[in-house]
């Protein structure tokens, strides 16, 4: 397992609703690294929690900065 950039291009082959590991640099309910588990729904280009409640999306600011993939 290792943590690559996440970058537009790459979130284009991501499989639709596949649960990721993704790193987020600042994050809303902290201010510090933070790694979490999100689904990735390649239609609305956003991760969403665990809970579907709520989605960041690869256009804002705090988006995810890195996703842990094999290899």
């Amino acid at each position: 397992m290792k943590w690559i950039k996440l970058t537009d291009e790459y979130a284009n082959t991501i499989k639709h609703m596949a649960k990721r590991k993704i790193r987020l640099e600042k994050s809303w309910w902290k201010w510090h690294k933070k790694e979490r588990y999100a689904i990735w729904d390649a239609n609305e280009n956003c991760f969403f929690w665990d809970n579907g409640e709520t989605a960041i999306y690869m256009d804002e600011p705090e988006r995810p900065t890195h996703i842990l993939v094999n290899g």
